[in-house]
């Protein structure tokens, strides 16, 4: 499947403030999805950092029925998947290396499985 999905932390759909023309924030994480034209756009204008925005090549997207069956499930060990906010920075830094960024989620998992 050859997609790409673009991930911004300037949605608000207000261009003259540099915001992105897009959907919904994502949650409560300040990152939005959409708006290519937008963002391109306001990057070319000078208007927002190209650094605000992150593309994923090949992602892969569920339904909501999918999700909360997958959200549910459970494997032998008790667990399937698990859902989790985290800080904007760890999606849209360009700086964190995918090994990084997988230690820093699996260290906040062993955190919130602590409690």
């Amino acid at each position: 499947n050859d997609s790409a999905m673009l991930l911004h932390s300037c949605g608000g759909g207000d261009p003259e403030a540099g915001k992105v023309d897009c959907g919904n924030m994502i949650g409560d994480s300040g990152i939005y999805e959409g708006g290519i034209y937008d963002a391109m756009d306001l990057v070319d204008d000078g208007v927002a950092d190209p650094e605000q925005f992150k593309f994923f090549f090949n992602y892969v997207e569920f339904s909501d029925k999918e999700l909360e069956g997958m959200l549910s499930a459970t494997d032998s060990d008790g667990d399937a998947w698990a859902s989790m906010e985290v800080p904007t920075r760890i999606i849209l830094d360009s700086d964190f290396s995918r090994g990084d960024c997988w230690s820093y989620l699996r260290n906040q998992m062993k955190q919130m499985t602590k409690k």
